[in-house]
């Protein structure tokens, strides 16, 4: 059961490695061939392959998840299969859903190859730029903290000027975050079923391991303070926070946390548990905020996962299984209808919310009245 599974998965991988060539832009002149050779040109056949990938990559997390618990899977196993995702979709097309990958090169090269400032200068505004043929959102000045512009130019540099090596040089170095954060996710919870609750979820590696999103740098920085300030290392703790800041934003509203902390911390009366939970609700408050700005993303569920992993109930971890596979569903009423307005935004809103709100009516019944058999998780 257990090589077999291995085997499969292998397998699944590489298929999706295979496919998201399918997807490569048509004005992206550095992957031409692939465009030519593997570009899926059906719209329909889009959606149905990027919907079958998903419905078996849950499968095959819930199955992992379910064995290891039943320890037919060992921690081995486990990092045998978080080094295969790794490795094989390190390789794969990153822009399959989003482009933003694509905004990180084009703002590092604003700052470390044209000299000027990214958040006042826009991409669009150096004409001939190859980059702008394929970018969605060159009119943007940079997003991000300076904190993550800094770090871009690790990643700059060693694409040489190469733009496919620079590329899949911004995949590798946040990779190396994604593995840092399941190494400090361990070291906080001593059990390797959070490492594969966070590390698997296919939301997860859709949109860091393949995607590329940052916000994996944000979440690594804020653990390694985490981390550093229960082991009473605080200074060094409230400095890796402030890096987390400064990259994205969003963990600004963990501050009256860690002020809590400060002023509590001679006491010692908050402990580990309380503080991830705080921090939890903390980051689920900001995702849902985010709404207000412009959108929910998939990839926001980064900033909330982490913690659910190390300190969710059962129920909680059911909970966000679903509304993680409920996220990604997010981005097929736009491949349908190929516009955000009209009925595309409330599509996504039934889409993400409705079978969460379904679930918890069915989890507070079970819990009132026992009557519903829910099993998940054991």
């Amino acid at each position: 059961m257990k090589t077999r599974l291995v085997i499969a998965y292998g397998v699944f991988l590489i298929g999706v490695l295979v496919s998201s060539y399918c997807f490569v832009d048509p004005n992206l002149q550095y992957l031409q061939w692939f465009y030519l050779h593997f570009s899926l040109r059906s719209q329909p056949g889009k959606i149905a392959l990027l919907l079958i990938i998903l419905v078996i990559f849950f499968t095959f997390y819930i199955l992992i998840l379910r064995l290891y618990q039943r320890k037919i899977l060992k921690q081995k196993d486990g990092i045998r299969l978080i080094t295969m995702t790794v490795l094989c979709l390190l390789f794969s097309y990153p822009a399959v859903y989003s482009y933003d990958i694509f905004n990180y090169v084009a703002t590092a090269k604003v700052a470390f190859l044209y000299g000027e400032n990214p958040y006042i200068v826009m991409p669009i505004e150096f004409t001939g730029e190859p980059i702008l043929s394929f970018m969605h959102a060159p009119n943007k000045v940079a997003l991000y903290g300076p904190g993550w512009i800094i770090l871009t130019l690790l990643p700059f540099i060693v694409g040489g000027g190469n733009f496919v090596l620079t590329l899949f040089s911004f995949k590798a170095f946040i990779i190396v975050f994604y593995c840092l954060l399941l190494y400090l996710l361990y070291k906080l919870s001593k059990n390797f079923f959070a490492v594969l609750f966070f590390g698997l979820n296919p939301l997860v590696v859709i949109e860091t391991i393949i995607g590329g999103h940052n916000d994996v740098v944000m979440m690594a920085f804020l653990f390694i303070g985490i981390y550093l300030y229960l082991r009473k290392n605080r200074s060094f703790g409230v400095i890796f926070y402030i890096c987390s800041v400064i990259t994205k934003y969003a963990t600004l509203i963990l501050l009256p946390v860690f002020l809590l902390l400060k002023y509590t911390h001679r006491r010692e009366i908050i402990t580990q548990t309380q503080l991830l939970r705080w921090s939890m609700y903390g980051m689920i408050i900001i995702f849902l905020m985010s709404s207000f700005r412009e959108e929910i993303y998939p990839w926001y569920a980064i900033w909330f996962l982490p913690f659910v992993a190390l300190v969710g109930s059962r129920n909680e971890k059911l909970l966000a299984i679903v509304f993680t596979f409920c996220l990604e569903l997010r981005y097929f009423p736009y491949m349908i209808f190929l516009t955000h307005f009209g009925i595309t935004p409330l599509l996504k809103t039934i889409i993400t919310f409705v079978p969460l709100i379904v679930l918890v009516v069915l989890l507070f019944i079970n819990r009132v009245w026992g009557k519903t058999s829910l099993h998940y998780l054991r």
